[in-house]
This record gives C-alpha cells, sequence and structure tokens, in this order.
C-alpha cells in the first residue's frame, strides 16, 4: 500500500470514528444526551415500578422460589434510573454541559451500569431458558437515545457484547448460541451508533450556518455599511424600548460636510463619516448612536440630566478636533440639537426627533 494510500485511508478513518467537532457541537451534543439520559432513566423507572407492582400483585397467594430475586433485579434498576435522573435534573438545572470529558465520563459509567445490569438479568433468563430482551433492548436504548463518539459507542458496545457472549458461551450451561444472529446485531448497532451521531453531528452543523448566516443577514439589514451604526430602520426597533424612560435625543451633522465631499472627493467623505461614527461610539453606547442620513447621526440615551447629555458632544468635538484623517490638515466638527422628554407612547419619539432636528436647525444657524 502507497503512503497516500495510507493517509487516504487514516482519513477516512477518522471522518467515521472521529468526525471534527467544536466546543459548541460538543456542548450541544453533551445538552441532547443528558436531556435524553433524564427522560430515559424517568421513563424506565417509571415502567418498572409499575410492572413491579404487578408482579407483586401476581404473586399474592403464591410461593414461587425465584419471584423475591426477579423482583428484587427489578427493583435495583428502578434505584439506578432514579439516582441518574436526580443527577441529570442537577446537571439540567445547573446547565453544565461543557465540560466534555466529565460530561462523556458520566453517560459511560450509566450506561455501563446499565449493560451490566442487563447482563445479569439476561444470564438469568438464559439459564431459565427464557429470551434473553433485556440486554439488546439496553444496547439498542443506548444506541437509539445516546449520542457518543463512534469510537466510544464502539468500545462500549464491543466490550459489552464480548463480554456477555463469552460468559454465555464458556461459563453457562444452556443451549448452543447462534453467533451468527448475534453478529449481525453487533453489527448493525455499530453501524446505528456511528451513523447517528454523524448525523447529529452535521445537522448542527447545518443549524449552526444557517444561524449564522441570518445573524449576519440581520445585522446587515440593521447597520450601515459605510460607519457600521445602526441604521433608521433599526431605530424603529428601538422605539419599544423607549416607552415609559425619560431619555435624551440629539440630532448631530458634519459642518461643511458637503464642501469636505467636493473639495476632497466621496472616498475622504466616508473616511470623515468613519471617523465621526467611531469617536461617537468611544462615548456613547454603540446600541444608542444611529446614522440618520446623509452626514445626519441621531443618539438616544435614556438620561436625566439634559446639561451632561449635551457635555458629551463637547466632548465629541474635542475628539475630532485633535483628529486628523490621512494627514490632512481638515478639521472635523459637529453641530447638535439635543431635547429631553418622556416617552408615553411611539408618537412622542417621532415628535422629539422633529424637535431634535429643529433645534439642530436653530443651532446651525447661529454659527
Amino acid at each position: 500500500m502507497s503512503v497516500n494510500s495510507r493517509k487516504s485511508l487514516k482519513r477516512k478513518i477518522k471522518y467515521w470514528l472521529l468526525p471534527e467537532t467544536n466546543e459548541k457541537i460538543d456542548s450541544e451534543i453533551n445538552e441532547n444526551n443528558i436531556n435524553n439520559l433524564r427522560n430515559l432513566s424517568l421513563a424506565i423507572a417509571v415502567i418498572q415500578t409499575i410492572s413491579l407492582i404487578i408482579f407483586l400483585l401476581l404473586q399474592i397467594g403464591k410461593s414461587k422460589p425465584d419471584a423475591f430475586t426477579s423482583a428484587v433485579h427489578v427493583f435495583l434498576c428502578v434505584v439506578i434510573c432514579a439516582v441518574i435522573f436526580v443527577l441529570t435534573s442537577v446537571m439540567i438545572k445547573k446547565n453544565s454541559f461543557s465540560n466534555n470529558r466529565y460530561i462523556n465520563t458520566f453517560i459511560v459509567v450509566f450506561i455501563a451500569m446499565i449493560i451490566i445490569w442487563s447482563e445479569f438479568v439476561s444470564i438469568k433468563h438464559y439459564i431459565s431458558n427464557f429470551q434473553m430482551l433485556t440486554f439488546f433492548t439496553a444496547e439498542l436504548c443506548v444506541v437509539l437515545f445516546i449520542k457518543l463518539k463512534p469510537v466510544i459507542s464502539i468500545a462500549v458496545v464491543t466490550l459489552s457484547s464480548a463480554s456477555f457472549y463469552i460468559y454465555l458461551y464458556f461459563f453457562v450451561k444452556g443451549q448452543p448460541i447462534n453467533l451468527y444472529n448475534y453478529a449481525m446485531f453487533f453489527l448493525i448497532l455499530i453501524a446505528g451508533a456511528t451513523q447517528s451521531y454523524r448525523y447529529t453531528v452535521n445537522n448542527i452543523k447545518q443549524r449552526n450556518q444557517i444561524n449564522l448566516l441570518n445573524n449576519n443577514l440581520q445585522i446587515i439589514a440593521n447597520h450601515d455599511i459605510t460607519t457600521r451604526l445602526r441604521n433608521r430602520y433599526s431605530l424603529g426597533l428601538k422605539i419599544g424600548e423607549t416607552i415609559d424612560k425619560e431619555i435624551c435625543i440629539a440630532m448631530i451633522d458634519i459642518n461643511k460636510f458637503k464642501s469636505i465631499n467636493d473639495t476632497y472627493g466621496h472616498l475622504f467623505g466616508d473616511e470623515v463619516l468613519k471617523l465621526v461614527a467611531d469617536k461617537m461610539v468611544e462615548i456613547f453606547d454603540g446600541d444608542n448612536v444611529f446614522r440618520y442620513g446623509g452626514d445626519e447621526f441621531l443618539v438616544v440615551e435614556e438620561e436625566k440630566d439634559l446639561e451632561h447629555f449635551k457635555d458629551k458632544f463637547r466632548r465629541l468635538n474635542m475628539k475630532l478636533r485633535n483628529s486628523r484623517i490621512n494627514d490632512t490638515d481638515v478639521t472635523i466638527q459637529c453641530c447638535f440639537g439635543c431635547v429631553k422628554s418622556t416617552v408615553r407612547k411611539s408618537k412622542d419619539f417621532s415628535e422629539l426627533i422633529l424637535l431634535a432636528d429643529k433645534k439642530l436647525y436653530d443651532e446651525k444657524h447661529k454659527n
């Protein structure tokens, strides 16, 4: 076999046994596994409790020597599942799914407990010439409801199946075992566990990609491309946050911006817009700053002191005065109109914007 063939084979084996994941995918799989474990343990505990009660009622007045042993077997399963239910409930409440090694160890221990119990019960059934459904059901439930990395699933299924069949074959006197049927069941479990995990990982990856795309589209829809500030469309989403609150609104524009554009060009003008936007975000929360249109900006803040609000714009002009674009001597300054009021309804918000715009107009004409 050539070197390239060996590398290709290793990549294929890794692709199937250790699919590539990240911390977010592992955390989501852990959360699903713990939720499934909780629901599965509760369901088994309830079913086994009901079956135990019915079994004990049917044994009244009878003296079967194996009745007590069977009841103990069922009760032990109920206890194991009750413990797992409590532990998983605590984990879900604390939302502790990020420690991948801890979660996998916890799950494997639980699986080992259930499989050992199921092996013990099925061996007793085998000795009594009954069907060994308990062991096969336990393994099938593990594959169906728990998503472990294929290499872990294969190890769990292989070790449990091997120990079960070896014990039956060498230590239990009974009818011959049809190894072909058991081998087929074993291979189906391996294939199912591997494919189930890969399907889960791919499904989470696709969903995460869709969510990322949707988030990016939402950002694009709600933000201005040039300044990266929230745009006028997203301003409508802000209105609901201001109802029954005392707010200050400021309308800002850049002094002599048309002259700057005409003299230095629109690309330079874009740099001016970016500079003003960056300096505003240094002073105000970025979620409160909007590009309203052209060279106009809008700031909405929950603020009770109008003079304190105005001082922030004086600081803005000081920052801009000390800034230069492309080593030019152009000094950037802004004019602003500020108003304050309590918003009771969306119409009040719109009226405040108009009033701030009028204040801005008055300020510009003073200069």
